[in-house]
């Protein structure tokens, strides 16, 4: 499978929130309630408006088929991947980091870090396959 990666266009936002939105994708995200469509073209719109805009769709063999995000933080970058539900399995998560990992050490990028929950077996994998070590562990807890 060729995979690639192309800026996000304003066109690509609708097929983004249908991806962030389902249910198996919200269940293995930080913020994992469902977004308006207002919230989530607001989000995007300031979003590529940004300069550098580091966002790019990910492409498997011509179809769109996730988006991969730099996220610059004080000392490094964050890396966040979202592949569409129905491609997931696929090795397209794998391709997406590598990339990834080049476009960051194009931008000059020191570090890079992701953020993954702990029953994401899946991300863990491939951020682990990937050269990343996992430091730290995140707790909270509804009061």
């Amino acid at each position: 499978m060729e995979v690639s990666l192309r800026p996000v266009a304003e066109k690509d936002i609708r097929k983004i929130f249908e991806w962030r939105n389902h249910p198996d994708v919200r269940k293995m995200m930080f913020n994992d309630r469902q977004i308006t469509i207002q919230e989530h073209e607001a989000f995007w719109k300031r979003r590529l408006a940004s300069k550098p805009t580091l966002v790019w769709m990910v492409v498997a063999d011509g179809k769109d088929a996730g988006v991969a995000r730099l996220d610059k933080k004080e000392d490094s970058y964050e890396v966040d991947i979202l592949v569409d539900p129905s491609m997931q399995g696929k090795g397209i998560g794998t391709a997406s980091l590598e990339l990834l990992v080049k476009k960051a050490k194009e931008s000059g990028a020191m570090k890079l870090s992701a953020r993954v929950k702990p029953e994401n077996e899946a991300s863990k994998g491939i951020f682990k396959r990937n050269g990343f070590v996992e430091k730290y562990s995140y707790y909270e807890r509804d009061a």
